[in-house]
């Protein structure tokens, strides 16, 4: 009897251990370990299968960790200083698959698709479950961020992708929040877009920097609505298009695109406060097509 009260002391205690709220991958670490700061784990996915639900996988020191999938509530983050890099020369860096009231915090890492990698960040699962980008850095993807759900970002910057951050859901409503982001597409005005807004999409987009790419922002058709606040949209072939949408803009900036400034076509439309600035966009700084509206409101 005394054997087996210890066999089962030890089982439980081992699925304890193996939750835990607070895990640590190390480039010295290995997989088998315990995922323990005193004990780290080599890669992120070996440490969020150890890591409880709302629980932290910390990056301990610089180097590459490899792409991961995340199915459950956590918050994946290098320490202060840490350069925690994940290289996907094919597929996607971070696959987000979150079941609902999920929720996904990445903070300080490093994303490189090498020019041949899908997504820095891929969220297309979890309907009621919300996805936080804090001080990530990206380059190389055909996709930035690529979301479905509920999305927000702050601090991040997003080099030499053919789309930014895309955003769309064709069968229900889906929010994304954008504070500080800059987009470089670091190349042609003949493709790419700094942020592309589609079907069923509320979008609101501050203090922000898009540039060097076919066009800055595309509200397109099916989106719901966006709001564009003290950003600039420079060096793109355009600045603003707006198709079959409704955009509001207020205290930016378009301004030596080479085509158009802010284009609003196919009834939708744009709603400026008046406030914004444009210069050297030499296929008009606003042109509006037959069926478009551009209006601007009193600042109430």
């Amino acid at each position: 009897m005394k054997k087996l009260a210890c066999v089962l002391t030890f089982i439980v205690s081992t699925a304890v251990e193996a939750q835990l709220s607070r895990a640590a991958v190390s480039i010295t670490g290995v997989d088998t370990n315990p995922c323990t700061v005193a004990a780290p784990c080599r890669s992120f996915s070996a440490a969020i299968n150890q890591t409880s639900g709302g629980g932290e996988v910390i990056a301990l020191d610089s180097g590459g960790y490899g792409p991961f999938n995340v199915t459950q509530s956590v918050t994946v983050m290098g320490a202060p200083g840490v350069h925690a890099g994940i290289t996907a020369l094919g597929g996607n860096a971070i696959n987000v698959s979150l079941p609902p009231g999920g929720n996904v915090v990445l903070r300080t890492l490093y994303l490189n698709g090498g020019g041949t990698g899908n997504a820095g960040i891929s969220f297309t699962t979890g309907s009621g479950a919300q996805l936080h980008v804090e001080n990530l850095f990206m380059n190389g993807f055909t996709y930035g961020v690529y979301t479905y759900w509920a999305t927000r970002i702050d601090e991040a910057k997003i080099l030499n992708c053919s789309t930014g951050v895309y955003v769309d859901n064709a069968g229900a409503a889906v929010s994304l929040t954008v504070n500080r982001l800059t987009v470089d597409g670091l190349g042609s005005t003949t493709t790419g877009f700094g942020l592309y807004v589609w079907r069923s999409a509320t979008v609101g987009l501050r203090d922000s920097l898009i540039m060097r790419t076919q066009t800055g922002v595309l509200v397109n058709s099916g989106a719901i609505q966006t709001m564009i606040e003290s950003t600039s949209i420079l060096h793109c072939l355009t600045g603003l298009d707006v198709d079959a949408s409704v955009a509001r803009i207020s205290n930016c900036l378009f301004a030596n695109n080479d085509s158009y400034g802010v284009l609003a076509e196919n009834n939708s439309i744009v709603e400026s406060w008046g406030n914004n600035r444009m210069r050297g966009n030499p296929g008009g700084d606003v042109v509006v097509l037959p069926t478009g509206a551009y209006n601007t409101v009193p600042m109430n």
